[in-house]
Parts: structure tokens; sequence; C-alpha cells
């Protein structure tokens, strides 16, 4: 019998459609079936893969794709690939019509990034955090804990905060016009995804431990964790495929 992470599937188009939609089909709670599936395999067969380091194959990606938005289930064990998985979900979450972060809360975000005082920074993240819509905030949460327990195996598989806040930056917050004022902010919305990335997320007010796999890797102290997550990555450098303007 396959694990529950080894499956993904459900009614209807499922990428390129808002959270909040998705959210009120029946059978999905919390967050998105198809998304809690491939978080749960990677974190039982990924973590130690050098995840969103190499692209994966494009036919194949779509492949999976239209099967997904037919309603189909995939077999992610039937033939283990943690860089074909790590791209789905990446293409998931880059095809959603808002970033996780909303676009009503960009400026707030990049403000409370900018407090130097890291108890009011921590305390103004937490704010915002809360004025997320609940599909938005329970997935947040879910992806930083996941990617922030991916940095614990840096030594093997060379993923650090700082190349997974390039990787992730555009999918959790983008403005929703693009000016010359926001391209010059874009170091600063990559600094606060390497701060959610770093930050220990109890105290921006995660509470989804438990909706898949194991995550006793976040209750750790959190120096132990800001140290073994340091930034092993020169500021700037990222693969050209990775790079969405």
């Amino acid at each position: 019998m396959k694990s529950a992470a080894s499956r993904a599937g459900g009614s209807g188009v499922v990428f390129g459609v808002g959270l909040e939609e998705v959210m009120q089909r029946p059978g999905e709670s919390s967050i998105p079936s198809v998304l809690k599936q491939m978080v749960a395999y990677l974190s039982e067969l990924g973590l130690s893969e050098p995840l969103f380091r190499q692209p994966a194959n494009t036919k194949e990606l779509q492949d999976l794709r239209y099967n997904l938005n037919k309603g189909g289930r995939v077999d992610y064990e039937a033939k283990p690939r943690p860089e074909l998985v790590a791209g789905l979900f990446k293409l998931y979450l880059r095809e959603l019509p808002e970033p996780l972060l909303t676009f009503p809360l960009y400026s707030a975000f990049l403000a409370a990034s900018e407090e130097s005082d890291e108890k009011k920074r921590t305390a103004l993240l937490s704010e915002l955090m809360g004025q997320l819509p609940k599909p938005n905030r329970l997935l947040v949460e879910l992806i930083i804990k996941f990617l922030a327990r991916l940095c614990l195996h840096v030594d093997a598989n060379h993923v650090s905060p700082i190349f997974l806040a390039h990787i992730f930056t555009h999918i959790f917050l983008r403005p929703k016009f693009e000016t010359i004022e926001t391209m010059v902010q874009l170091p600063k919305a990559i600094n606060l995804m390497q701060l959610l990335i770093e930050t220990d997320p109890e105290l921006l007010g995660a509470n989804t431990f438990g909706l898949v796999g194991d995550h006793h890797d976040y209750r750790e102290p959190h120096r132990r964790r800001r140290a073994k997550l340091a930034s092993r990555e020169p500021p700037g450098r990222l693969a050209a495929h990775d790079r969405r303007r």
C-alpha cells in the first residue's frame, strides 16, 4: 500500500486557481490536497536532495500538471523523482493568481522587514501574517516550515536560506504592477523571504504542526537552528532558469 505522501489529485482544475476557490471544494481542508501531498513526499524522501537546484523536465512537468488538472492521481513513489516533484511544487505556486502574502500587504511586509529590532520585527511580521486570508496563512506557514527544514540538511543538499529566498520571493511577495521603484525594492523582498525562512515559525504564530509529515526539527531551540541555517550562498547568486520578472 502506498503512503499518503505518494498520491495527489482532486476534482477540477487546480493549477492557476485561487486558494480560496480551491478550498471551497468538497474534500479540501486547511491546505490544497495537491500541495499537501507534494510536501509530504518531499519531506519524506527529498530533504537530502539538492531540490530546486536543477530544472525538472518540462514535458514531464506539463504531463503531471495536465493529469492533476483533469482530476487524476499521481503516484510519486512509483518512480521516485524528488526534483520533478519539487518542480511541480514550484510550478503550482508560481501559477497562483496572487502571491501568497497578497498584493494589498506588499508594502507592509517590506516595511516590517526593515525594522532593525528583532523582537519588534517579529511582532510586526506575526501581526501581518494574522491579516492574511486563512488559506494563505496556513500555506505560508507550511511552506516556510518545509523550507527551513530543508535548510537543516544544507551539508548534504547545499540548499541554503538565501538560495531559497531567491527562488521563492516572487511566489511569496510581488507588487500587482511592476515599476522601476518595485524593481529597486527586490533586494528588500529577498531579504524578507530569507528572514521568514530563518525566523522561528512559532514566533510568527505558526500552528500547522502535524498537517504534513514530521515537523520535530522545527522545535529545536531558535538559536541552534539559526546557526544551522547560516547563509552559504553569496547574495545575488541565482540560476538563470529560476529568475522571474
